[in-house]
């Protein structure tokens, strides 16, 4: 069995977050509504959509930044000691990459080195990048989510990293929540859906969801060959556009089991070789066939830093039904940690918006999980003096002027 890596990193990681970000004033939404039209059978339209939740753990949105930043599928990669069952192949033809949203040098990265933060070209803009996804994710039935399709990856205003002993110090700066931080109206239409996804604002979770136009269930959007189209009106920040992507060979026989194995292992249970299954796929060789396991435990809480051992392995593999991953490859596992496994069988594509981008997927996906700790108060194993947690530094956004007193 060969497999691609793309990315295996073990880091203790030393995020500088402040949970107190300030809120900016919303305006509201001036959309022109498009007729809602009752779903479609299979020869016509009908339609799904989903809101990337980056609250729920570890997902494909995992992070959201682009492939030179912390973009979930491209982190520091590691060659370690590879498991005699997996090999390391060639990690691209030489030639130099170009910001397009293209994978020009063929090692499945794309845009790395010439991107910037959110995945766009260019320099940031004043009120930030963003990184979006637009993905048709289906199930066993053939069935996608409406209420999960369209999501924002991330915004950053700046990222740093920073060396310390026994791990990196990330720092990023996010943006407030901006009033024009969606992409408009956003359509996906098959031969078998037509969905329309309408921004609305999460007072909660202080971003855009996406909702469908009108409320509709689970649906089937596409089978392996159909066309997918995808347009999005835009908002301010992010200009319209439009792409296709052509739906992947639905994902077989996987041994659901195995994964289950697999997330044990890298909580450091168990021992011995696992191999995971699944049909095979030789007649569409364009499918990407994705196996992630990505994890992660807190070590400590203080103040606005947060330190978290975390760990990723997404590799492309070749796509022929059997993975055989030795105990060489979880390195021992990290006890405690909360992980997330999964084999994915895709076809995607980048849309570069000058500083923005929108991934657009389709993809079929089984997963298993492992729950872990979710708060630890560990004393720090190292002293965080620059930049200092315990100074704020406050930024006055509205000028303020002295009352006359009474």
């Amino acid at each position: 069995m060969r497999v691609r890596i793309c990315c295996l990193a073990t880091l203790l990681t030393s995020a500088c977050l402040d949970d107190t970000k300030p809120r900016a004033e919303l305006e509201a939404l001036d959309l022109d509504l498009p007729d809602a039209a009752a779903p479609q059978d299979a020869s016509g339209g009908g339609g799904d959509t989903s809101v990337v939740d980056l609250d729920e753990g570890p997902s494909d949105a995992a992070t959201p930044l682009g492939d030179t930043g912390p973009n979930a599928d491209v982190e520091p990669s590691a060659d370690g000691g590879a498991p005699t069952d997996v090999g390391l192949a060639d990690l691209g033809n030489g030639t130099p990459e170009v910001c397009n949203g293209e994978d020009e040098d063929e090692d499945d990265r794309i845009d790395e080195g010439v991107a910037n933060l959110c995945g766009g070209c260019g320099g940031l803009p004043e009120e930030g990048c963003q990184a979006w996804r637009v993905e048709v994710l289906q199930n066993d039935e053939n069935r996608a989510q409406p209420a999960r399709m369209v999501g924002l990856q991330g915004n950053a205003l700046g990222f740093a990293e920073r060396e310390i002993e026994g791990g990196v110090c990330v720092a990023q700066t996010v943006p407030p929540p901006h009033p024009d931080a969606h992409l408009g109206i956003v359509n996906v239409n098959s031969v078998r859906a037509g969905i329309t996804l309408v921004p609305r604002f999460d007072a909660q979770r202080g971003a855009f969801a996406y909702d469908p136009n009108p409320d509709l269930g689970a649906l089937e959007v596409f089978v392996a060959g159909d066309v997918v189209d995808v347009l999005w009106g835009g908002g301010r920040l992010v200009g319209s556009a439009q792409t296709a992507i052509e739906g992947p060979e639905k994902l077989r026989g996987v041994d659901e089991a195995a994964l289950v194995e697999v997330a044990s292992r890298a909580q450091g249970q168990g021992e011995g070789p696992v191999t995971v299954t699944w049909s095979g796929n030789e007649e569409r060789p364009d499918d990407t066939l994705r196996f992630f396991i990505g994890g992660s435990v807190p070590i400590f809480n203080r103040n606005v830093y947060r330190a978290i051992r975390s760990y990723q392995l997404d590799a492309r593999v070749v796509d022929d039904g059997e993975l055989r991953l030795d105990d060489a490859l979880f390195l021992g596992g990290v006890p405690d940690s909360s992980v997330w496994v999964y084999l994915r069988r895709e076809r995607s594509r980048r849309v570069v918006l000058g500083p923005h981008s929108v991934e657009v997927a389709a993809a079929w996906r089984k997963e298993a999980r492992g729950r872990g700790s979710l708060e630890r108060d560990d004393p720090a194993p190292f002293d965080i003096v620059s930049p200092s947690p315990d100074e704020r530094l406050v930024r006055v956004s509205v000028e303020r002027r002295a009352q006359p007193r009474e």
